[in-house]
């Protein structure tokens, strides 16, 4: 049986006791987890923390690393993966509504708790572009990977609706609203940039740009997945999915994922 059987909300025991290594939690404990997220958050909010003064401060890509050794590993240039992207909505406009430093702050915590949050379900952050984080999930296997990213998109809306928000309330800021999409399927890996300048792994190809086509289409505050990501999901993901219409140049097919925070 899994320790992890307080995760997600009542219904969800025979999921939590069927995954496999790799598809638990790095956290045990659920609320355990949200607690820290939450006491980091304040903390970065009330001006506790700073970063830039931090002595034990390192650069660190965990990313570049799996990415390159499994390059190293296998020789193999396609790797399969599902692809999670989150993106905070009217952005500008909040920026227009805080002073420039409380939208450092806001935005700041927000790259740093979802990327906490992405490490817990056994992902990596990609790429960050202004406040959208886009993450990948290799494995441990068809499965895990799409349990793995689905278990995480759960996370980042607990944590923006359940901690975040209430902590901006307190504060007198506005609200955080956001949009994430879900794909997966074969990326291709490849080094971008130059060394001179910068350079990295970073991974392209269909998955990645579907992801993205799929954000455009979310509602507020919603979770949205591909056809392929669907076709994946456990029963327990798969009994909270609706399909719902959007109009797109591609017929890509998309899902609503219905679920409790």
């Amino acid at each position: 049986m899994n320790k992890q059987r307080n995760y997600l909300n009542e219904g969800a025991e025979e999921f939590i006791d069927s995954l496999k290594p790799g598809t638990t939690p790095r956290f045990e404990d659920e609320e355990e987890f949200f607690d820290i997220l939450k006491k980091d958050s304040a903390d970065y909010l009330d001006g506790k923390i700073n970063r830039l003064e931090d002595p034990e401060y390192k650069e660190k890509d965990p990313s570049e690393e799996f990415l390159y050794n499994y390059y190293k590993t296998t020789k193999k240039k396609v790797i399969e993966v599902a692809i999670l992207s989150i993106d905070v909505v009217d952005s500008t406009k909040l920026s227009h509504v805080l002073t420039q430093e409380n939208y450092a702050k806001v935005i700041s915590v927000i790259l740093r708790e979802i990327s906490h949050i992405i490490y817990n379900y056994n992902g990596y952050a990609l790429k960050y572009v202004g406040d959208e984080i886009m993450a990948y999930f290799p494995g441990p296997d068809i499965n895990g990977m799409h349990d793995n990213a689905l278990f995480c998109a759960y996370g980042i809306k607990k944590y923006i609706l359940k901690i975040l928000n209430p902590l901006l309330n307190e504060r007198s800021f506005p609200e955080i609203k956001f949009r994430i999409s879900l794909n997966s399927g074969k990326a291709i890996l490849t080094v971008v940039g130059h060394p001179n300048s910068m350079q990295h792994f970073d991974l392209i190809g269909e998955p990645i740009n579907t992801t993205k086509k799929i954000q455009l289409k979310s509602e507020i505050n919603a979770i949205l997945l591909g056809e392929s990501t669907k076709s994946f999901t456990h029963q327990f993901w798969n009994s909270k999915i609706d399909p719902i219409l959007v109009e797109n140049e591609n017929n890509i097919k998309v899902y609503r994922l219905n679920i409790l925070v």
